[in-house]
C-alpha cells in the first residue's frame, strides 16, 4: 500500500472510530513525531531491524500506558508490528487535514515581495476567507523575486498575481507576436 494512502486510512479510522474527537490522539501522536525526530535514538529504537516488536511495544506501554486511550496505543502497536512507525508523520498530517475539513478550515500560503503589515494581512485573510467559504490558516511568506503583487496557494490552487509573472506573461507575447 503506498505510504500516503496508508497514512490516510489510518487518520480515517482514527477520526471513525473516536467519532471524529480526536485531537487528544492527534496531540499526543504528534509529539511522539517531535521526540522520534529531536531524537536520534529514539528513532533509531524503532527503526532497528535488531530490536524486536515486542521491545518496541514494551517502550510505548511505559511512557504511554495507562495514560493514553487504548485506541491510540493500538494504533502505535498496530505501526509497530507492521514496521510503519516511520508513517507516523503522515499520519498526523492527515489528521490535521482531517481535522481542518471538520473545522471548515483551509491552508493558504500567501507569497508577497514585501513584509505585510497586520492590517494588510487580516484584509487579505478576511478575503480569502469569504472567497472560499472556510476559515483561513494563512502562512505568510516574502519573496522580493516577485517584485510585486502576491501569490497564493490554496491546496492545488495557484493564484499568481505577482508583478513578475505579468511580465514574464508580457515577454512571452511580444515574443510571440515577433514570430508572427
Amino acid at each position: 500500500m503506498k505510504e500516503s494512502n496508508m497514512a490516510r486510512e489510518y487518520a480515517a479510522t482514527l477520526n471513525l472510530l473516536t467519532k471524529g474527537r480526536f485531537e487528544e490522539q492527534a496531540q499526543v501522536m504528534k509529539t511522539i513525531v517531535e521526540q522520534m525526530n529531536a531524537s536520534p535514538r529514539l528513532l533509531a529504537f524503532f527503526n532497528h531491524p535488531a530490536i524486536s516488536p515486542g521491545e518496541k511495544i514494551a517502550l510505548i506501554d511505559k511512557a504511554l500506558g495507562g495514560r493514553q486511550p487504548d485506541l491510540l496505543l493500538h494504533i502505535l502497536h498496530n505501526l509497530v508490528l507492521r514496521s510503519a512507525m516511520g508513517f507516523l508523520p503522515l499520519i498526523v498530517n492527515e489528521l490535521e487535514e482531517i481535522q481542518k475539513k471538520l473545522l471548515n478550515r483551509i491552508s493558504a500560503v500567501i507569497i508577497s515581495a514585501t513584509d505585510l503589515s497586520e492590517a494588510q494581512r487580516s484584509i487579505i485573510t478576511d478575503r480569502l476567507s469569504s472567497v472560499t467559504g472556510k476559515k483561513i490558516e494563512p502562512d505568510y511568506q516574502v519573496d522580493p523575486l516577485l517584485i510585486g503583487g502576491m501569490k497564493v496557494k490554496i491546496g492545488d490552487r495557484i493564484i499568481d498575481n505577482s508583478i513578475r509573472t505579468r511580465l514574464e506573461n508580457m515577454s512571452n507575447s511580444l515574443f510571440i507576436a515577433s514570430l508572427q
